[in-house]
């Protein structure tokens, strides 16, 4: 402060602000601000219908990046009035223990799990729910294949959901047991049809017992919003012709 007295001019500068607005919310509803500043953080909560449903994609239109996992998103506000979409999704059926079967009834008998056989080239394979050897509980998943000539392959699917929301976490976790040593792959399909596969190993010394497996899902947070189901399969790519085996898979989970 001086030795004089001062007198202070000042003038307010208006911050812009926006509206939000909702556009199509299927499957529940979304809670956000009414409007905001352009640069502030906008966060919005989804709220569910069902219980078992979260909230899967969210679109911000003119187009924004949305960041977050699970209910809760959030956005910079743009210099522009903004409208949300979001759809929720049916959340992992996981996890997967296969006692809903009959030990030696076909795998297919439960309508959730679905089976495609090796086929042509003198291939073949069966699924079913095996009460002999398990991982834990009472029954797992058995899977025995011959690969014959040609590109060919077999696969069961765990899950035949639509859709399954994973876009929270990465890594299925699983017990599995082989008879043929080779490299296995775990596909996830997400609802626009496209297989994204990883892959996990038995080496030979590792056969006949069981091991437990951690595999990163494939896919981006929004391919893996609406998984539709997830499966193991067998492939003569991997393996090679005329090979016949035998792989287990129980107690399979999500972290």
């Amino acid at each position: 402060m001086p030795d004089t007295n001062v007198t202070i001019d000042a003038e307010f500068e208006l911050i812009p602000v926006y509206t939000i607005t909702l556009g199509t919310i299927n499957g529940g509803t979304i809670n956000v601000s009414a409007s905001a500043a352009a640069g502030s953080s906008v966060s919005l909560t989804g709220v569910p219908t069902a219980p078992n449903n979260a909230l899967g994609t969210v679109t911000v239109t003119p187009t924004v990046t949305v960041s977050g996992a699970g209910n809760t998103r959030t956005f910079t506000m743009p210099e522009n009035n903004v409208t949300i979409n979001a759809d929720f999704v049916v959340l992992p059926s996981l996890p997967e223990d296969f006692e809903s079967g009959t030990a030696g009834a076909a795998l297919t008998t439960v309508s959730k799990f679905l089976f495609t056989a090796p086929s042509a080239g003198g291939s073949s394979g069966t699924a079913i729910f095996d009460g002999d050897d398990k991982h834990g509980g009472n029954l797992s998943a058995k899977f025995d294949f011959t690969l014959g000539t040609g590109t060919r392959n077999g696969r069961f699917v765990l899950n035949n959901y639509s859709p399954m929301n994973l876009s929270g976490t990465q890594v299925i976790t699983f017990w599995a047991k082989s008879t043929v040593a080779g490299t296995y792959r775990l596909v996830t399909r997400n609802s626009d049809a496209t297989d994204r596969a990883a892959t996990f190993v038995f080496q030979a010394s590792e056969l006949n017992e069981w091991k437990k497996f951690s595999v990163t899902a494939n896919g981006n947070a929004n391919q893996r919003n609406n998984v539709n189901y997830i499966s193991f399969e067998v492939r003569t790519n991997e393996f090679g012709n005329s090979i016949s085996g035998t792989l287990w898979v129980d107690d399979v989970a999500i972290e």
